[in-house]
């Protein structure tokens, strides 16, 4: 019973650490997670299916739509779509999962770009187990543009912040073994640099 309970303080502690740690990405995965759901089920409970609501006069609407496709309505009039995406969607997300474990260590804002994109997909994911379509209801009044979502949004922002990341930020670190060979080439520079000049005793010699 004893070691039962100090395995559990033991990942109690680690789990505190942990969030401590990384309470900005967790609370930005949890924050994208929360409000896609939520918008979503206000929309579905207060507005009729394809009525509107104004919030920004010839800006912003509110619509209760069901997008059978992707993001921003990308196939939705095939009918093979809910099948594709149910099967693609674990696929990806178990791929940038993987890639977040084993790229942890690239920082911050690398961690925050796939956070942000699981979390959007898993929004939508949600809907499309649970009710064979997306609950859409963000439209743009001032463009055609197809009607979206918050899980939309975070998909997209995180596509873009791991390709900005992936071409500008991502830099290799240098491997410890040549950082310790270029260290002691450089020591042994200075040391020969050091031995070929006169001493003031070699100058007394020469009557310099």
């Amino acid at each position: 019973m004893s070691k039962f309970k100090n395995n559990v303080r033991v990942v109690s502690t680690n789990v505190l650490a942990f969030v401590k740690k990384y309470y900005i990405e967790i609370i930005v995965f949890s924050a994208v997670i929360f409000v896609d759901l939520l918008t979503k089920y206000l929309v579905n409970s207060h507005i009729y299916y394809r009525d509107s609501v104004v919030v920004i006069p010839s800006v912003l609407s509110l619509t209760n739509v069901r997008n059978t496709g992707a993001a921003f309505s990308f196939l939705a009039d095939v009918g093979w779509g809910q099948l594709f995406f149910r099967i693609v969607t674990p696929i990806a997300l178990s791929f940038f999962g993987f890639l977040l474990y084993i790229w942890w260590g690239k920082g911050r804002f690398f961690r925050l770009s796939l956070f942000i994109l699981i979390a959007g997909a898993l929004g939508n994911f949600y809907d499309r187990l649970r009710f064979s379509y997306v609950r859409d209801m963000i439209q743009l009044d001032f463009i055609d543009f197809p009607i979206f979502n918050i899980a939309d949004i975070a998909l997209n922002v995180g596509v873009f912040m791991f390709i900005f990341f992936m071409l500008f930020l991502d830099k290799e670190p240098e491997k410890e073994d040549d950082k310790q060979a270029s260290t002691a080439q450089t020591e042994e520079s200075q040391s020969q640099s050091k031995d070929s000049q006169p001493t003031d005793l070699n100058r007394d010699v020469l009557g310099e």
